[in-house]
């Protein structure tokens, strides 16, 4: 009665911790009143598996709903975790409703109910209902209502189950004592935790602040000359964009460059106002003439900075709460981190930036004698400046070549005077750093960067594949008012990538645009679309995966007197000893079935007594702890000799 009424308790405390208050005590009346009722059920340990498995086909449904419709909600699982003790208590209900009061451990592993058939297997029991009230408060502190009533109820739940266990060699003042001292120091420990996290946030709060630029604005340095980093080795998809052609799409704009590094100056962010999506320029909400984009990703972090083409005024991001822009163009959202799907319109015509600056035409002096050195080489002074981007790329193109596999030879010299002078050769970070500092020192105001180029197109996606190796970096020049790409980069690098491609690639891509194609269609509204076709087939399949295990057979119990004695509950065939109880005297309710069948062969009221005394015994202690397949047998062969007993 102690396990019922501490399990009642455990689901009633769930129910309130969770808000589901009214189930909770429904389930927990359910638990308490097996007290009370005047019966049991045979649930042997195949009904027991049944059981199990009822359990766990209700936990695969419960996952395949959350999958479908909150799988863009990053706290599904914890959904999940919530329901637990709802998906678990048919177990429960088995074990309290059950003659014997316990669940069998094969029953949990299907590798342990092979060993069954095995005559040296001996099966051990165990009691479901601590486990069971350990998930139950997990489950409940998943609601985390960060109460102090939570920690009381956890902590009286607790100490009463440890009540039960207790150690009898101390008193129970004593083991009171230490069990609340440890659950008092506990909560001011977590108390403890807590401030000195607080303190430490408060202690370290510009290195924090510098963590969230990384990881939410891009407004970070992109590049140090010389080090490409592993972002180029990687062929992991970044994201897909459905697009009319290639094109550049931008992250992040720079515009200072100190020790071979790239900066930005002004870091802030101004809110757009929502409406039909958001339009980061009234000016542009009529126009006629644009382009189109659609970019699917996944981004882990609360805010995300947008990749998209230069001149973008429209954007319709889904799910987003809030649009953010800083002077360089940059779009950043706020969202749940998650799948993402966001459409852009844009034009050909810069509308948004801010004007050049004087940073924008700066050149650090550590850099000013090799960008001299190479424009004299060029005679590049001399070029009219309406023709030098179109002359600074042909020099490019024609004397330097793309690698990744660069190397200084002088010490010395700077990367970038190493590239300019010597190697002529590096990647997309020294061809965009060498164009803006050119550009510069040449009057027309340049920034730095950096992006992705898309270029893969796969045709049975209708989209073009962006992966994490086309990290690109380019110049932005000012030209004829207004800003405009300069990417000097050799054409080459696309091919030169391309042959690092591994083999394997194919089928890790197929695999991944399987996933993709699924949030896409869940997404774009396909469950609703479909609603009734997704639920036949969830359906469909938990009634598949219940014929297949038998589990409808879980409901095929049987249903045993609770009067009877502990023992006479465990008999293989109430009819065989209710006979013998017609025949022999009366068994009593301490007696254990060796004692009783010694007692009825000293009676001598029966014929031939001692041979089947002996064997009724046997038969019945092999039926009761034997774990062999032909149980059905012993029950014939015992109801045969107990038929053939004749009173003397």
């Amino acid at each position: 009665m102690l396990y019922r009424a501490l399990i009642s308790i455990t689901l009633g405390f769930w129910g309130w911790q969770t808000n589901h208050l009214t189930l909770g005590l429904v389930l927990s009346a359910l638990t308490f009143s097996s007290g009370f009722i005047q019966f049991k059920l045979h649930i042997t340990d195949e009904k027991f598996d049944k059981i199990v498995d009822l359990s766990v086909l209700i936990c695969i449904g419960a996952l395949l709903i959350l999958l479908f419709f909150k799988s863009e909600d990053s706290l599904w699982f914890k959904i999940f975790l919530r329901w637990l003790p709802v998906f678990l208590f048919p177990i429960i209900v088995g074990q309290i409703y059950s003659q014997q009061n316990k669940l069998p451990i094969s029953s949990l592993f299907f590798t342990l109910r092979k060993k069954r058939k095995d005559t040296k297997y001996r099966e051990r029991y165990i009691d479901f209902l601590y486990l069971y009230i350990a998930v139950s408060i997990f489950a409940a502190s998943t609601a985390d209502t960060r109460t102090v009533w939570f920690y009381i109820g956890f902590s009286l739940i607790t100490l009463s189950s440890l009540y039960v266990v207790r150690q009898k060699r101390f008193s129970l003042i004593e083991w009171l004592f230490l069990s609340v001292s440890v659950f008092i120091l506990g909560y001011i420990d977590q108390i403890a935790i807590d401030r000195v996290r607080q303190i430490i946030e408060e202690l370290d709060i510009m290195l924090y602040m510098s963590y969230l630029n990384k990881q939410e604005d891009a407004l970070r340095s992109s590049t140090w000359i010389g080090k490409i980093g592993s972002v180029k080795l990687s062929d992991g998809i970044a994201m897909r964009v459905k697009a009319d052609a290639p094109l550049l799409l931008l992250e992040a704009e720079h515009d200072v460059y100190i020790k071979h590094g790239w900066f930005t100056s002004n870091r802030q962010w101004q809110a757009v106002a929502a409406g039909n999506g958001w339009l980061l320029n009234s000016k542009l909400a009529d126009v006629n003439h644009y382009d189109t984009l659609t970019v699917y990703t996944t981004h882990n972090n609360k805010n995300t900075v947008l990749a998209h083409p230069n001149n973008t005024f429209w954007v319709n991001a889904m799910d987003a709460k809030a649009l953010f822009i800083n002077p360089y163009n940059l779009i950043k959202i706020e969202k749940t981190p998650g799948f993402l799907k966001y459409r852009l319109n844009y034009i050909n015509v810069d509308t948004l930036s801010t004007l050049p600056t004087k940073t924008d035409v700066s050149v650090p002096n550590i850099e000013k004698a090799a960008i001299d050195q190479f424009i004299e080489q060029h005679h590049l002074k001399d070029v009219p400046q309406k023709h030098i981007i179109k002359r600074l790329n042909m020099i490019f193109q024609k004397d330097y070549k793309y690698t990744l596999n660069y190397e200084s030879a002088n010490v010395a010299a700077t990367p970038l005077k190493q590239f300019l002078l010597a190697s002529k050769s590096g990647h997309c970070e020294y061809f965009a750093t060498a164009t803006v500092l050119i550009l510069r020192s040449l009057g027309i105001p340049a920034r730095y960067a950096v992006g992705y180029s898309v270029f893969e197109y796969n045709s049975s996606l209708n989209l073009y594949i962006v992966r994490k190796r086309h990290a690109h970096a380019w110049a932005v020049a000012w030209h004829e008012g207004q800003w405009i790409n300069v990417d000097n980069t050799p054409s080459s690098w696309v091919e030169y990538e391309s042959v690092r491609v591994p083999k394997l690639l194919p089928f890790v891509d197929t695999f991944s645009n399987l996933i993709f194609s699924f949030k896409r269609w869940v997404k774009e509204d396909g469950i609703n679309k479909n609603r009734h076709i997704v639920y036949a087939t969830i359906a469909a399949l938990i009634l598949y995966l219940m014929i297949r295990s038998k589990v409808f057979t879980v409901f095929l119990l049987k249903k045993v007197n609770k009067k009877l004695s502990k023992d006479s509950l465990q008999r293989p065939n109430d009819y065989i000893f209710k006979k013998l109880q017609e025949l022999a005297p009366p068994r009593y309710s301490w007696e254990s079935m060796a004692q009783w069948m010694k007692r009825i062969e000293k009676s001598t009221i029966l014929k031939n007594a001692p041979d089947d005394i002996k064997k009724i015994v046997m038969l019945h202690y092999t039926y009761r702890f034997s774990n062999i397949s032909n149980k059905q047998q012993i029950a014939e062969e015992l109801k045969l000799i107990i038929m053939n007993l004749r009173l003397h």
